[in-house]
């Protein structure tokens, strides 16, 4: 577990994923993270998917303007530092290249953005597709993620990524839906934004449709019946009286 959490909250998240009961999760790494370390094979997996009514964006061509977006936090495991780093190698290559960001919080005198950055501070929800739709590329700088929903969010609105293997990301951006980078490697990042930006509108464009359809291929109804289907598995399985107390030795491996 990762050392941004205190002892006592690996302790506490331990226990959870050691109570006897149905697991059901969001992404395949937690799938594989519960088999391994806590011994539990069976598991319910029911990815996340988004409001296709909220985040949507019509085709288009590639922005004018070359744009960059990400989400900002100061949280260290999101990784900000990653994505920021790799834009700033990327714009000593890339002549004006513009970046956006989005996040709850003002950036801080110790953590700022590149200046000139386009930051908007609690957008209103109607107006973040539209931060999304107006970059090339986004980037996912994450070092630890359950999922990473703006992975989802931004592709929804044709937008490619560019990730960290952190959460869903592995399974997100395969088949040419959108770049997977190398973790805490800010170089490998600002090369794929340098691909996205300089290359042709029609390959561009082939990512981006690849991004949506990728998104809508799979809805909220299609994970509300997968979760529907889990919670009968954990109702059969409790009246089969599978669940019982994971054995020390897993507790001990956690």
């Amino acid at each position: 577990m990762h050392d941004y959490f205190t002892p006592e909250q690996k302790e506490r998240a331990k226990a959870t994923y050691l109570l006897p009961m149905h697991k059901i999760t969001i992404s395949q790494w937690l799938v594989g993270l519960i088999s391994t370390r806590y011994g539990d094979a069976h598991v319910s997996f029911v990815p996340n998917s988004v409001d296709l009514d909220h985040f949507y964006a019509p085709p288009h061509c590639k922005p004018p303007l070359l744009t960059v977006g990400m989400m900002y936090s100061r949280v260290p495991w999101k990784g900000c530092d990653i994505s920021v780093k790799a834009f700033s190698l990327a714009a000593q290559k890339i002549p004006n290249l513009r970046l956006v960001a989005f996040g709850t919080k003002e950036p801080s005198a110790d953590f700022p953005l590149p200046n000139e950055t386009e930051y908007h501070c609690h957008p209103e929800p109607h107006t973040i597709k539209g931060i999304y739709a107006k970059c090339d590329a986004w980037l996912f700088g994450s070092r630890l993620e359950g999922f990473g929903l703006p992975i989802l969010e931004a592709m929804a609105c044709r937008t490619p990524v560019i990730g960290t293997p952190a959460g869903a990301a592995p399974e997100l951006l395969n088949d040419g839906a959108g770049i997977l980078v190398k973790p805490e490697d800010p170089e490998d990042m600002a090369r794929a934004i340098e691909r996205i930006c300089t290359m042709p509108e029609n390959d561009w464009r082939a990512m981006s449709d690849k991004a949506y359809s990728k998104t809508t291929s799979y809805t909220w109804n299609d994970a509300t019946d997968l979760f529907e289907q889990a919670l009968y598995t954990a109702i059969e399985r409790s009246k089969k009286g599978e669940f019982s107390v994971v054995r020390a030795d897993h507790k001990s491996r956690a």
